[in-house]
């Protein structure tokens, strides 16, 4: 929670000078920027499924990483898929500001579609980075983990978070649009407290279930966040 509102406060700058509208579209930007996405995601996943068992087995995480090897808990691992898939909703307060006539179809537009990009990017980021050899999911030396989940292909590779990335790419991009809004449906402030809570919400259980170490969602969430304030800021 000290996290989440530690990154609530600093979303407040944000606010201070919106605009209307402050996002656009931008073809020079938009089409390589996807094509370069599509690319990277693609050859970054062959890559992490083509990884030997024997190498990745023989992997160590850092040092304070290593008391979490052996974790697993299906439980915190379906409740991070559950918050992650409902952490979309929140973009659904940019519908509502269109449909009560807050903001233009055309930034309701423009800002859908610069989200999809970086969720797109870090997706593909994030392939391309698990194609290293590092270091395989905790899960991978559990006795408790199903033959099936353990042996999986996105077992062999840990590093970094998909999940951690994901939510807090989604959680800035969400705070940036929100406050660029001269009439925000929901104040920044409680906002970016829900947005960051459920991103830290996600990362902590993906390290209780097993599916990755404190330093694979630390890093998620670092990337993430960093995709989810550059994007943006190229389309201003």
């Amino acid at each position: 929670m000290v996290i989440s509102l530690c990154f609530a406060l600093l979303s407040l700058p944000l606010c201070a000078a919106p605009q209307e509208p402050k996002h656009h579209l931008m073809r020079a930007i938009d089409i390589p920027l996807l094509h370069m996405a599509g690319v990277l995601s693609m050859q970054g996943y062959m890559s992490y499924l083509s990884l030997p068992d024997e190498e990745v087995a023989q992997k160590s995480p850092w040092t304070w990483d290593r008391s979490w090897t052996g974790q697993y808990s299906r439980t915190a691992a379906e409740w991070s898929d559950h918050l992650l898939y409902g952490g979309l909703a929140f973009p659904l307060l940019w519908w509502g500001e269109w449909a009560t006539g807050r903001i233009e179809r055309q930034e309701f537009l423009a800002d859908a579609v610069i989200l999809a990009e970086v969720l797109v990017l870090n997706s593909a980021l994030n392939n391309l980075v698990r194609g290293v050899e590092l270091w395989a999911r905790p899960l991978y030396f559990s006795h408790e983990a199903p033959e099936k989940e353990r042996l999986s292909d996105q077992a062999r590779s840990s590093f970094y978070s998909g999940h951690a990335s994901s939510s807090f790419a989604l959680a800035t991009a969400v705070v940036i649009f929100n406050s660029s809004r001269e009439r925000p449906l929901v104040p920044t402030l409680p906002l970016a407290v829900g947005v960051y809570g459920t991103a830290t919400a996600i990362s902590a259980l993906r390290v209780a279930a097993g599916k990755h170490y404190p330093t694979d969602v630390v890093a998620g969430a670092a990337v993430g966040s960093l995709i989810g304030w550059a994007i943006p800021k190229l389309h201003e």
